[in-house]
């Protein structure tokens, strides 16, 4: 049995290929349903807006889980916001 190397991507390729995918309208509306999809998802099992859980964080009220933080990356991925 021989084995069989397989190459990976260097980041420019990786990069190129992402810049491509951004480019196509309809893939950036379907990334943004898949969001809204997931918020919803997230809003309907917590009981509450994405737009409060950091103040429900910080008031102990909701605790920083694995999933909660990927609610807020979700949510800040969908609404643009990122600190640089």
């Amino acid at each position: 049995m021989t084995a069989t190397k397989t190459t990976r991507p260097t980041v420019e390729q990786l990069i190129e290929e992402f810049k491509s995918y951004r480019e196509d309208p309809e893939q950036v509306r379907r990334d943004e349903e898949e969001l809204k999809e997931r918020l919803r998802g997230y809003e309907q099992k917590y009981g509450m807006r994405s737009t409060d859980v950091h103040a429900a964080i910080d008031r102990k009220e909701l605790q920083e889980t694995l999933e909660v933080c990927n609610w807020l990356m979700d949510y800040h991925d969908l609404e643009g916001w990122w600190p640089e």
